[in-house]
């Protein structure tokens, strides 16, 4: 038997370890989170809902949303694609609803 690993074995042992990092990471990321107290955890949330909905509404990459509307830099790249990052960039489109005359804006919009 070849002591060497075939290229197919070796991208085997290279997802291995890449699901096992991620599970690592993830459940540090739950930890983090879990330790938040109410408030800030209230306030990231909203944080990220909005920006989530102007990217939906207002469209862009799933760089553009994680660099420029969240702010990370690229060593987020991986870890917000595995949270579903690039998934919601390529599918959560929203249409601009319709301006009323009752409508008072975004109460969460400074610009």
């Amino acid at each position: 038997m070849d002591d060497k690993l075939t290229i197919l074995d070796a991208f085997d042992r290279l997802r291995e370890i890449y699901q096992e990092t991620m599970d690592e990471v993830r459940a540090e990321y739950d930890k983090l989170v879990a330790e938040c107290d109410p408030e800030t955890k209230l306030a990231i949330t909203a944080w990220v809902f909005r920006n989530l909905v102007k990217h939906a509404t207002e469209g862009g990459t799933y760089r553009y949303l994680i660099y420029e509307r969240l702010g990370f830099d690229p060593d987020a790249y991986l870890i917000l694609m595995d949270a579903g990052g690039m998934t919601i960039s390529n599918e959560f489109i929203l249409e601009e609803p319709e301006e009323s005359s009752d409508d008072i804006g975004d109460p969460w919009d400074n610009e």
